[in-house]
């Protein structure tokens, strides 16, 4: 039987779930799945409480090359894009996507930056499991 741990980073210091799988550093309440929305704001404003550099490394990376050649990536890869993201335009992902060979491209007109991460996170962790499963047990050509 195959097994897939699966941890999303929302920055350099934290995951969503810890290793056995507790939530227990989450906040409670606010409707969401134990204050997901909370929590990815504190870490947001975490993140640039001691300078932007890491922001303004992304930033460059849209207008300089990345240091590998794109096409060459032969792992499995998933691309999710929102169409209402106001950060990364949906054509980067359309570009992305068709760059990498066998990407699945996942463009969602009504979702944003962050609205996708908490309206579709279900969908992106299946499509991971589902992933590792179809590279763990590749199809066989008869």
């Amino acid at each position: 039987m195959l097994t897939v741990s699966v941890f999303v980073g929302t920055s350099l210091d934290g995951f969503i779930a810890r290793p056995n799988g507790d939530f227990d550093f989450l906040p409670a309440g606010g409707g969401e799945p134990h204050g997901y929305a909370e929590f990815m704001a504190t870490s947001f404003q975490r993140s640039v409480s001691t300078g932007i550099a890491g922001w303004r490394d992304d930033d460059i990376a849209f207008v300089t090359p990345w240091g590998f050649d794109i096409p060459a990536i032969s792992t499995p890869v998933a691309v999710w894009q929102g169409g209402a993201d106001r950060m990364v335009p949906m054509a980067h992902g359309a570009w992305l996507a068709a760059q990498i060979p066998g990407a699945e491209e996942h463009l969602l007109p009504a979702e944003g930056h962050l609205s996708l991460a908490i309206n579709k996170i279900g969908d992106v962790l299946d499509g991971l499991l589902a992933m590792g499963e179809a590279a763990a047990h590749p199809a066989h050509a008869s």
